[in-house]
């Protein structure tokens, strides 16, 4: 027999237990850092413990003309810890990343120490930002760095600039080095014009994807630039995008498909002066599409990442809207570059994104400067922006799915109250009076609304939830006993959290990674687990140990009659 339990709510779109969300794209916090001079956050990442870990320049600590800036925060946007390295003569910051051991590597350039004018700098941290190592790459010339990632085998790879090595005007580089900082070969690619790399990431088979820019091929002054190297630094291939104007990429990412997404600017093509530019291509750097975004004057991307929807995400600046003279600039695009919305931030002055990732609640966390708001000329901007779905905060959650219509007659209530009921990314929100209004936002109508749980008595388990307006029909809603989270980060090179949320019933909960071939590579989750928010991490080693190569891979989680199956990618 089953019986019926009823108690009233109101139904509010994008709502914690907390505090009620914004529009996607509005800011939540913002943050900044710095003292009386200069101070610049050119690259952010999210730490392992959801705070941030930020680099960039300053003038108005550390001990010469520039340093590095390394600054840790909370998750919460507040300083743990502040850290300069550097010289007498001017050093700076322009790419840092956390490493597997918990501390961080940061890559830039430093005119205080080195055997050139001005060399590509590498300095490694612990988890309190105290200095392991220091190492220069240069030699006579203008050698520098501006995008580092840490390599499958505890290594890392830079890409940047390079004077002395390759062409006389300059080439885009590419420096392997091993965990310790000692190089095991470094690579130029250019011709006689110049030539520069600005972001690198490792790739699935090993190798190495750079972009930059090219004045030595293509068809314009500039083109945005693509090289794909091997994991010896051989050129596999290279390609160019562009017309008769300057283009140039400023970063690219492996997609989950496994080709490329780039971003950076063009004159070639757009509304304007410069336009943000969106490149996609596939495995072989062949070209899917491309978008601009952008008005009449000059807007520019200089970051960009896949999102959990399998849309980008993109940070630069923007001449055309906002209020001041240069805003940071937010645009999310869908799978196809459609775009989905943008801000604008800022004040009176210049302020500059850098930097942008997704963050594991589904948000965003975008770092650069701004000189329309802090202490001094320029400050470090960190601000924290809402994402599409709903933070999930509460003492229990009940996730349910829409299901259909019917008519249906509430039966007696009963105290529901310390659930969150979130429909279709919606949250439910009980309180302790009796009618709420609901507004369909459909047909702008408003109603009043009531909830009913269906029961089954042999174990108590909710079955299904009726959604009623108390007009004539009743939306019937599915109830899940868990739901699984987007793994992050993805794509991924060493490790992965993939992050569940269950009910308290008393089932076994199941997380098992799966590959392409639908084999079982490891079991990470099998037992029985209280009801809550959960986390486990994902190494990218099988059940013996070992590591697995780079490529798709599943993850499912199992809870009761609960079943769902996410992808990831592992880059090596």
């Amino acid at each position: 027999m089953k019986k019926y339990i009823t108690m009233t709510i109101f139904l509010v779109l994008f709502i914690t237990s907390e505090v009620l969300a914004q529009t996607p794209g509005d800011t939540l916090w913002t943050r900044t850092f710095g003292g009386s001079a200069l101070d610049q956050g050119w690259s952010l990442q999210q730490t392992s413990d959801g705070g941030s870990i930020i680099t960039g320049v300053t003038e108005s600590y550390g001990a010469g003309l520039e340093d590095i800036l390394l600054i840790k925060t909370s998750a919460e946007g507040d300083t743990q810890w502040i850290k300069t390295f550097g010289g007498e003569q001017d050093d700076g910051g322009c790419s840092v990343q956390q490493t597997t051991d918990g501390g961080y590597i940061v890559a830039g350039y430093t005119s205080s120490s080195g055997a050139g004018s001005v060399d590509a700098l590498l300095v490694k941290v612990d988890s309190l930002g105290n200095q392991v190592w220091q190492e220069t790459f240069g030699s006579w010339g203008s050698d520098g760095a501006r995008s580092v990632q840490q390599t499958s085998d505890e290594g890392f790879i830079i890409t940047g600039w390079t004077w002395s090595y390759g062409t006389v005007m300059g080439d885009l580089w590419l420096v392997m080095i091993d965990s310790q900082g000692n190089e095991e070969w470094n690579t130029s690619f250019g011709g006689t014009g110049y030539d520069r790399g600005f972001s690198v990431q490792q790739t699935t088979d090993g190798g190495y994807v750079a972009t930059g820019w090219t004045d030595s091929y293509g068809a314009g002054n500039d083109d945005v630039w693509l090289v794909k190297a091997d994991f010896q630094g051989n050129e596999e291939w290279n390609k160019t995008f562009g017309g008769s104007g300057r283009d140039q990429g400023q970063s690219v990412q492996q997609t989950t498909d496994g080709g490329y997404i780039i971003t950076g600017y063009t004159r070639s093509y757009g509304a304007g002066d410069d336009d943000v530019w969106l490149i996609k291509t596939d495995s072989l750097g062949i070209e899917d599409w491309k978008m601009t975004y952008g008005g009449v004057y000059s807007d520019v991307g200089y970051s960009v990442q896949q999102t959990n929807d399998d849309g980008y995400i993109i940070a630069g600046h923007t001449l055309s809207f906002g209020a001041g003279v240069h805003d940071v600039f937010l645009i999310k695009a869908d799978a196809l570059g459609d775009t989905l919305w943008t801000r604008a931030f800022g004040g009176s002055n210049i302020d500059i994104g850098n930097s942008v990732q997704q963050t594991d609640d589904g948000g965003y966390i975008l770092a650069g400067y701004t000189r329309s708001y802090g202490a001094g000329n320029y400050d470090v901007w960190l601000l924290k922006i809402e994402g599409e779905g709903i933070q999930l905060n509460p003492p229990r959650n009940l996730f349910v799915t829409d299901a259909g219509y019917s008519t249906w007659d509430p039966p007696a209530s009963r105290d529901l109250l310390g659930y969150n009921i979130y429909i279709d990314s919606v949250l439910v929100d009980f309180t302790t009076d009796l009618y709420y209004q609901y507004t369909d936002l459909t047909n702008n109508q408003t109603y009043l609304a009531g909830v009913s749980a269906l029961y089954d008595d042999g174990e108590s388990e909710i079955i299904e939830y009726q959604f009623t307006y108390l007009e004539t029909c009743v939306e019937n809603v599915i109830i899940h006993e868990a739901k699984l989270i987007d793994n992050y980060p993805n794509p991924f090179n060493h490790i992965t959290t993939i992050s569940f949320t269950t009910l308290n019933f008393d089932k076994r909960k199941e997380i098992t990674i799966y590959n392409l071939k639908g084999q079982i590579v490891k079991q990470l989750v099998k037992e029985q687990l209280s009801e809550g928010k959960h986390s486990v991490v994902w190494d990218g080693k099988d059940e013996v140990g070992n590591e697995v190569p780079s490529g798709v891979y599943f993850y499912k989680l199992i809870c009761g009659e609960y079943n769902v199956t996410k992808k990831m990618l592992l880059i090596r």
